[in-house]
């Protein structure tokens, strides 16, 4: 599994940038964060990196009924 790239990220509560994390698979990648300053918790659900896809030239996927 690709794993994304993870981000400087601040207390939302305090600003404190030194956040403790993990990672959950839960129905897709769930990360878990907590502050140990201020012990603010949150979740976080990493966005998906959208990558386009290049499909040959063919005959139709659905051909129109004769």
């Amino acid at each position: 599994m690709d794993r994304p790239l993870r981000m400087i990220t601040r207390c939302l509560v305090c600003g404190f940038t030194e956040i403790r994390t993990d990672e959950v698979l839960d129905r897709g990648l769930v990360l878990l964060a907590e502050c140990p300053r201020c012990e603010h918790r949150w979740t976080e659900r990493p966005v998906a990196q959208l990558v386009p896809v290049q499909r040959e030239a063919g005959p139709e996927e659905f051909p129109s009924a004769a």
